[in-house]
């Protein structure tokens, strides 16, 4: 009955280090990433694409160029962003598809949301240097 106990013991043990937040990853998110995340590829592989209007709709659509635009589109993505201020959201952007990586960072002088939400409701998702702010639109928290 020892030995039995013994060798679970030894199972379970193994099993909870593989699940281990610290377990070491081929290629981490970013340099520095800790936690259960740290492993999570976002967009990398896939197509970039350049944030370069701070507009966010146009006539009821995306604008080319919008944060909006490029969170739609389908497909492994990397966002990135050759413009800095405020991004005034007319309504709430949803994360639907998975694999992408928004790289707030590379704005020249910082990316802030505001007016209205933006929900991650898909997986393997970064999302890097970006500012958030509660607005007047749909009130509450400004990432959900």
């Amino acid at each position: 009955m020892k030995f039995a106990s013994s060798t679970l013991l030894t199972v379970s043990a193994a099993a909870l280090a593989s699940f281990s937040p610290t377990s070491a990853c081929n290629v981490p998110a970013f340099p520095g990433a800790i936690g259960f995340g740290k492993c999570a590829s976002g967009g990398r592989g896939g197509t970039v694409h350049v944030v370069s209007t701070l507009d966010d709709l146009c006539n009821g659509s995306p604008c080319d160029g919008s944060l909006r635009a490029a969170i739609a589109a389908s497909g492994p993505r990397m966002l990135v962003f050759n413009i800095s201020g405020y991004i005034d959201l007319t309504d709430e952007i949803n994360i639907n598809e998975p694999n992408i990586t928004i790289a707030g960072q590379t704005s020249p002088n910082g990316i802030t949301l505001r007016g209205s939400r933006l929900k991650v409701k898909a997986s393997n998702v970064i999302v890097r240097g970006m500012r958030f702010r509660a607005g007047d639109g749909s009130g509450g928290d400004s990432v959900w």
